[in-house]
């Protein structure tokens, strides 16, 4: 029997270029909940973009949000921090590359006050709290992730970024302009499986969507998981079932 329903948002719960979830998404929440089904959301947006988004039914639910640097079960909230003093030292050596930098915490996201361009993409693109500061440095709540941007879609500089980091964070995703990370050991899998031990619920009585990379790590938990049909092949490879809706998915299986 299904206890856990655990699924990622962009290009997942939200399709492709959809901006706002869906009516349904939200009675969904309410049926799982009236049915003592625990639904999660598990994703790399800032806890209080997820809030905000699911603001009608986030006491019916469990917020997973940087990729698993924290996780929100009604009032208890657990963190996963980075080491501060790395984390300064990956900044700095990404913004001596000319790769601006964003810092989430638990209730905003850092921006430098020298670089408005950068702001304004960030504000612009998304649904986010943002505090601007002087310095990194003046952060005085935990890192829980580190977004780098690469403008020029250098490959070389990006490298270098990633060769530095990797030994003391987990780089939970990258493109040919995102680099993100948080800290080592650390990704969706992990806060999944925080959750499970706390609640005595096994791997059989999980189910998973998710579409790319980040995703993985929660995947191969579930013993039911399923990929969205605009999923990367890496992702397809390793799920047990293509969907192409995950509300339709769930309705069907459990409700």
């Amino acid at each position: 029997m299904i206890r856990l329903i655990v699924s990622d948002i962009d290009k997942t719960l939200l399709k492709d270029g959809e901006k706002s979830l869906e009516k349904r998404v939200i009675e969904c929440v309410r049926q799982l909940y009236d049915n003592k089904i625990i639904f999660m959301v598990a994703s790399g947006r800032p806890y209080t973009d997820i809030y905000t988004m699911f603001e009608e039914v986030t006491d019916k639910m469990v917020i997973v949000s940087c990729d698993g640097a924290m996780m929100a079960d009604g009032d208890k909230i657990i963190v996963n921090p980075m080491n501060q003093s790395k984390s300064l030292s990956i900044i700095k050596a990404a913004n001596e590359l000319d790769m601006p930098v964003c810092v989430t915490s638990q209730t905003t996201t850092y921006l430098k006050r020298d670089n408005p361009e950068f702001y304004h993409m960030i504000d612009k693109n998304r649904n986010e709290k943002i505090t601007v500061i002087d310095d990194f440095s003046d952060i005085r709540e935990k890192f829980l992730k580190i977004n780098i941007y690469n403008a020029k879609k250098d490959i070389n500089k990006q490298n270098k970024v990633v060769t530095r980091a990797k030994d003391d964070f987990n780089v939970v995703y990258r493109s040919n302009e995102w680099i993100e990370l948080v800290a080592k050991g650390i990704d969706k899998g992990y806060a999944l499986r925080q959750y499970m031990m706390m609640n005595n619920i096994d791997a059989s009585e999980v189910m998973a969507f998710g579409d790319n990379c980040n995703d993985i790590s929660m995947l191969k938990i579930a013993k039911e998981s399923y990929g969205v049909l605009n999923a990367t092949e890496d992702v397809k490879s390793i799920v047990n079932y293509l969907t192409d809706d995950v509300i339709d998915t769930i309705k069907a299986r459990v409700l």
